[in-house]
């Protein structure tokens, strides 16, 4: 039988060679991009096509108020590092995402140098998610929580009242993943084992898939919908307008 053990004297040659490749950077050789870096925000649009940095930049220079020395980077599709002079306009932009851009999802967060440069964002985001049909007896800071969960990282839960109606909703603000189907509802079971339905609407969630119940493009240049009626093997849509909140 032939021996198929790795000679070590190969080993440390490739170990050599890979260590040669390797440049090492001090603190001093980047203190300047660094501090650039600092007053920056890094984003994803979740949205199927292609943003380029310079659409980005012109559109977002108005949305935003025309900031002083505001500059945009490609740092992927659809990925995104925003420069600006002043840190207030950069504290200002971060507090208020996530953003509707083009009526897409526009996430920001302030700048990392942990980021990995080819993920620099997060495929979540925070939103805030209305919870109906929950009976009146269900319609507590407990259940809410719980439901909350369920969709994901729970930030905040609250009840309350809509506009023109005397009863109350609940509400959670999730972290929310933006690459995964939405759910439109959820069951509940009580003490009773009685199974409930709470329908679930989001609120400022801007352009979905009814078919396949993505983020990012509608159901008319869905590729999911397209194969499907390719294959004569189209399905029911996942979820409606409904899941938009008033």
């Amino acid at each position: 039988m032939d021996d198929l053990r790795r000679d070590p004297n190969v080993e440390n040659i490739d170990s050599e060679e890979s260590e040669e490749d390797i440049v090492v950077l001090e603190e001093t050789d980047i203190s300047h991009g660094v501090k650039a870096c600092t007053k920056s925000l890094t984003g994803r649009i979740f949205l199927a096509q292609k943003f380029s940095a310079g659409t980005m930049e012109n559109a977002l220079s108005a949305i935003w108020d025309k900031l002083i020395g505001f500059k945009v980077v490609n740092q992927g599709t659809n990925q995104f590092q925003f420069f600006f002079d002043e840190e207030k306009d950069m504290r200002r932009i971060e507090k208020g995402s996530p953003w509707l851009f083009k009526d897409y999802i526009l996430h920001v967060r302030q700048w990392s140098d942990t980021q990995n440069s080819d993920n620099n964002s997060d495929s979540t985001f925070p939103i805030w998610v209305q919870f109906w049909g929950v009976p009146e007896c269900y319609k507590t800071l407990e259940a809410g929580w719980k439901l909350g969960k369920k969709l994901g990282e729970l930030m905040e839960i609250g009840m309350y009242k809509v506009r023109g109606k005397e009863s109350r909703i609940l509400k959670a603000k999730i972290m929310l993943d933006g690459d995964k189907a939405v759910k439109d509802s959820l069951k509940v079971k009580g003490p009773n084992q009685r199974l409930v339905e709470v329908g679930l609407r989001y609120e400022c969630i801007g352009i979905f898939c009814m078919y396949c119940a993505h983020l990012g493009h509608s159901a008319r240049v869905c590729n999911v919908l397209l194969e499907d009626a390719a294959c004569n093997k189209l399905n029911q849509d996942l979820v409606g307008e409904w899941l938009k909140a008033d």
